[in-house]
Parts: C-alpha cells; structure tokens; sequence
C-alpha cells in the first residue's frame, strides 16, 4: 500500500527544491544579466519572479502527483481485474480437464467391466466355472 506520509514528505521536498532552483535561477538573471536596475528595483525584480516560480512548481507538481495516483489506481483496478479473470479461467480449464478425466476413467471402467462380463458369459457358455473377480470399483484419491 502507497505510504501518504513518505509521499508526502517528497512531495514537499521536492516542491522545495525545485521552487529554489527556480528562484536561485532567477537571483542570477536579475543580479548578473539585468545590470541596469538599482539594488532596490533588483531586490523587487527578484522577489516578483520568486513568486511565479513558486505557483508554477506548486502547479506542476500537484498535476504529477494527480497523475501518478490516477495511474496507480487505474493500475491496481486492472491487476484485480486480470487476476479475477485469469483464476475464472483457470476454474473452468479446471474443472474442464477433471470432467475429460473423469470421462476417461470412467470408459476405460466400463471396458474392464465389458471384458470381464464377455470372459464371463463366454466361460459359462463353453459350461467352464468363472472364479475371476470383478474389476475394482473406481476409486477416488482426492
């Protein structure tokens, strides 16, 4: 089962990290690439574009983490689904190959005792004594 704490947790860091890497991104365009402005009109150019880069990880990550839980249910969904399936197939191949077993036995069954009843009738039409036993009866090991 997915652990919501752990999730959580790296969810948090990795919004944390990726929003300071945005903004660190954004302290070097302002400082080192946009060197007309005053330290003030810097300060605000910054603290502007810090707040973009924080709404946009926020956003992305929370679109990640809607898809990766939609995906790990939909996954899940079709893992039940699957197995349900397969073990219905399996009880009927099952229950299929025990009922052609079955049918087997039970011919060759009456085969024995269709032989047996032929020597019989034979032995007393030739007025001979018939001391041979019957076939077993069918006996089950399950």
């Amino acid at each position: 089962m997915y652990n919501q704490s752990k999730g959580l947790t790296f969810f948090l860091l990795a919004v944390v990290g990726i929003a300071s890497g945005l903004a660190a991104l954004g302290v070097w365009y302002e400082v080192f690439y946009v060197t007309a402005d005053t330290g003030p009109e810097t300060v605000k150019a910054i603290s502007m574009n810090i707040g973009g880069a924080v709404a946009t990880t926020l956003l992305t990550m929370g679109i990640m983490e809607v898809v990766m839980v939609l995906s790990r249910y939909i996954i899940e969904q079709y893992r039940k689904e699957r197995d349900a399936r397969m073990k219905a197939e399996g009880e009927v191949a099952g229950r299929a190959r025990g009922i052609a077993e079955g049918r087997a036995e039970g011919r060759e069954m009456a085969q024995k005792w269709q032989d047996w009843n032929n020597r019989r009738l034979a032995a007393e039409g030739r007025g001979e004594p018939f001391d041979e036993p019957p076939p077993p009866a069918i006996t089950r090991e399950d």
